[in-house]
């Protein structure tokens, strides 16, 4: 009887501990969400409330949305451009990481406050020419179970479905509007190299554009062309390494009209 009673006062234990360490997560959720800058009087206002505030929408005539560059640039001038996907929770400011400190915003919005979820944002390596970079890399969170978080849907592109659905992804900074459409996904483990920003030329552009589609674990693109250049976004998914890995979807500028 006592090992009995012992077992049940550690199963207790064990569901205290687990309510506990949820009511704590959900505790963090909000305070990530809630704590933010000032407003001009003073008076505190949410991160929701100011994203809520300021956001853009996106319809079917338009893909892309009216963006107050001013405001975004005031708020932080790493903010380089924006993202949309139709048909997704995808609609939010890319910011540009440096350098000096390239894992900033993986832990910090859009905002500059500390953030478990971070931003989207374009790699450190391509600080110097941007969306001109032969492989931009756009980089963001996915975490398992929320979808609607940073990149929380693009592991989905590696079902041939959901690709075809949401074929478009459209990006914009100050100066230009363009869209891209995915060539390519490739999952790979976490302890192996999944971004290149730098090439010798063009062949080594080629042939790491061609090496990767061959590897891909779905395809999109079936032509034997090769693009000028490349957007590849990455994010953490869960189909194998479910504990360290990545998708890296490649994509380039489409090349029919929607």
């Amino acid at each position: 009887m006592s090992t009995r009673k012992g077992n049940t006062a550690i199963v207790r234990i064990g569901l205290v501990l687990i309510t506990i360490s949820i009511l704590l997560c959900g505790v963090f959720f909000l305070a990530s969400r809630t704590t933010g800058p000032q407003n001009p009087q003073g008076s505190s206002i949410s991160i929701s409330e100011l994203f809520d505030r300021h956001a853009v929408e996106a319809n079917s005539e338009n893909p892309f949305p009216d963006v107050d560059w001013k405001y975004w640039k005031e708020i932080n001038p790493d903010v380089v451009g924006w993202i949309t996907i139709p048909g997704t929770s995808i609609n939010n400011p890319i910011v540009q990481a440096h350098s000096d400190d390239p894992d900033y915003y993986l832990f910090h919005d859009v905002y500059r406050n500390y953030n478990l979820f971070g931003s989207i944002y374009i790699d450190a390596d391509n600080e110097e020419e941007g969306f001109n970079s032969l492989n931009t890399v756009i980089l963001g969170h996915s975490i398992q179970g929320m979808p609607n978080i940073s990149f929380g849907i693009l592991p989905q592109y590696t079902d041939a479905n959901f690709a075809r659905d949401q074929n478009r992804i459209y990006l914009q900074t100050p100066e230009n509007t363009w869209s891209v459409e995915p060539r390519f996904a490739n999952i790979v483990p976490g302890w192996v190299t999944s971004k290149k920003t730098e090439f010798r030329d063009a062949i080594d552009f080629i042939d790491w554009y061609s090496a990767n589609k061959s590897d891909a674990n779905i395809t999109m693109d079936e032509g034997p062309s090769v693009p000028d250049h490349v957007v590849s976004f990455v994010t953490c998914s869960y189909f194998h390494w479910a504990e360290n890995e990545r998708i890296v979807l490649t994509t380039s500028e489409a090349t029919s009209s929607d």
